[in-house]
């Protein structure tokens, strides 16, 4: 399969990138999440998920030196026949520093070689517009036969290097829909990667999973939720029904053979709003919360995304009243609930979900003084086979959305 392509200078590359922060234990968002992914992306993982990308026309990839990501490129070479460009990221505090692993890039086959973000805006002098020891580095780099660029997390680096005229052939530059690790303004990013004339290889450009995993505020939460087969993506939506029916809304359905919007037998609730859909790891059972008009109630249902079988209210099967709040948060709280966001454990046998006070009633009721306003969340576990449900938190304060189980079936 072809994919669209750019050229730095010789070099042929496919206009995305295989990136390796997360093949390497780089999370961007925990310690306890890194040690995971060190331990869960084993050398047959990496290959495998690279083959994905070699078989689909993607023919480079960036991180930094070291044996690993070399056989990872030579097995993908054996599997697939395709070469993958490696583009090596080096990294030290001052030249000396950061030669070692320029040496060590050309010795393990990189093609294009990128001294790290850690060096490059550290040794950046931006009033002087200057790198420290990039002249220096820049020849070595051609002198081992790489090509030479530089990544950066700063949009001065590419100003800087460009007015400067270091021989420089290609950068990196953070930018994302959420400006996460961006060091301005999306929009100022954009116009200095239109003005320079060298190739840009944008990073982050998922915010490392932000974009994809963001679960928005409970009155908004419509987070899509694919089939395990790759076949349907379900997602809320909210226009069915048109204006006149404000607040409606039916679970949907993408279909990727034809891309045409279904409308399924799930969730046509008249008034009521829809969120949070979830599909079971078995494809069998699809979890999904809904409301009344104008977030009246907040309900949890599960039905069956194959048959189409109508859905099961589960708030009595669970044990769930959902005007009364536990003992632990007692007082003059407001008595509406609201259970959000399921996630399924890989046997789809349990989903775990969040449950916390309207905060929409409770901020009315505060504004009047009626009632004290309590802002949290715990986390539950739903058994609907057996109807029954285990609280396993008991916090005073709001928690984030669960979002995923571990891997193995526990």
């Amino acid at each position: 399969m072809t994919f669209p392509t750019t050229r730095i200078e010789n070099l042929e590359l496919s206009r995305l990138i295989v990136g390796t922060n997360w093949f390497l234990g780089f999370s961007h968002y925990s310690a306890a999440k890194d040690r995971w992914l060190k331990g869960h992306m084993t050398l047959e993982r990496i290959v495998e998920v690279m083959c994905v990308f070699a078989r689909n026309g993607i023919n480079a990839v960036m991180s930094i030196q070291g044996p690993t990501m070399k056989e990872a490129i030579r097995r993908v070479r054996e599997e697939t026949g395709v070469e993958m460009h490696w583009i090596c990221t080096p990294s030290g505090e001052s030249v000396e520093d950061l030669m070692p692993g320029i040496e060590e890039s050309a010795e393990m086959g990189a093609k294009i070689c990128m001294p790290h973000q850690h060096w490059t805006d550290g040794n950046m002098i931006v009033n002087q517009k200057r790198i420290i020891g990039l002249g220096k580095v820049t020849e070595r780099i051609r002198e081992l036969g790489m090509i030479p660029g530089l990544s950066t997390h700063r949009p001065e680096t590419v100003v800087v290097a460009d007015s400067a005229g270091y021989d420089v052939a290609t950068y990196t530059q953070m930018y994302n829909a959420i400006g996460f690790l961006c060091q301005v303004e999306t929009d100022w990013i954009a116009r200095v990667i239109n003005k320079t004339e060298k190739p840009v290889m944008c990073i982050k450009p998922l915010a490392g999973g932000k974009v994809i995993s963001h679960k928005p505020a409970a009155s908004e939460c419509a987070t899509p939720s694919f089939s395990p087969d790759g076949k349907r993506l379900f997602f809320v939506d909210e226009n069915y029904g048109g204006e006149d029916r404000l607040g409606s809304g039916r679970i949907a359905y993408l279909d990727s053979k034809t891309w045409q919007l279904t409308g399924g037998k799930w969730g046509t609730f008249g008034d009521r709003r829809l969120r949070c859909p979830a599909v079971s790891p078995d494809g069998k059972q699809l979890a999904y919360s809904t409301a009344d008009h104008f977030w009246e109630m907040h309900w949890s249902y599960l039905s069956d995304t194959i048959t189409g079988k109508r859905p099961r209210f589960l708030g009595t099967d669970l044990g769930l009243n959902e005007r009364r709040m536990s003992p632990h948060h007692s007082g003059r709280h407001s008595r509406r609930m609201y259970n959000e966001c399921p996630v399924w454990a890989p046997n789809s046998r349990y989903f775990l979900f969040v449950r916390g006070p309207d905060l929409h009633e409770a901020r009315f009721f505060q504004f009047n003084r009626q009632m004290k306003l309590v802002d949290w969340m715990d986390l539950y576990l739903a058994d609907p086979a057996n109807k029954r449900c285990v609280r396993l938190t008991w916090l005073k304060s709001r928690m984030g959305y669960p979002d995923w189980w571990a891997p193995k079936k526990k």
